[in-house]
């Protein structure tokens, strides 16, 4: 076996321990549509696909072309960048969802369920990135 050989071959079995090198794949999509999420803080990219935020006491934001997000963990922080006449929807529990619309259009269709959860909109955000569409006070 040549020198080369050798080399691929164990850096081809070291490489799981000590990491790949390339960026990580995002969480797989099932059956149901949706990609979820287990991880307790960071950023999803929505990039299109439904995202479902299956976490524990996570501290989670939920962003880039987001149509459908689902809140099915409990104890959650979550905010969402959601695309106008885009739907949230909370079926966990003890969860609090800011939602930010990322332009203007219809405002998205908030779906509650489960106990104790809250939406609360973040309109000051909406109004700094977007003024012309901003109509609050």
């Amino acid at each position: 076996m040549s020198y080369q050989t050798r080399l691929f071959c164990l850096l081809a079995l070291a490489a799981p321990a000590i990491g790949a090198c390339e960026a990580p794949l995002p969480p797989p999509a099932v059956p149901d549509g949706y990609v979820h999420v287990t991880q307790r803080s960071g950023t999803i990219a929505c990039d299109g696909r439904p995202v479902s935020v299956d976490s524990m006491h996570a501290d989670i934001v939920v962003r880039n072309d987001c149509r459908r997000v689902r809140l099915a963990g409990s104890h959650d922080d979550v905010t969402v960048y959601i695309q106008p006449g885009g739907s949230i929807e909370i079926t966990g529990h003890h969860n609090d969802l800011v939602w930010r619309q990322t332009g203007p259009g219809p405002r998205p269709y908030l779906i509650g369920g489960g106990e104790t959860n809250t939406f609360h909109r973040n309109s000051r955000d909406s109004a700094e990135a977007n003024p012309d569409w901003w109509q609050g006070p």
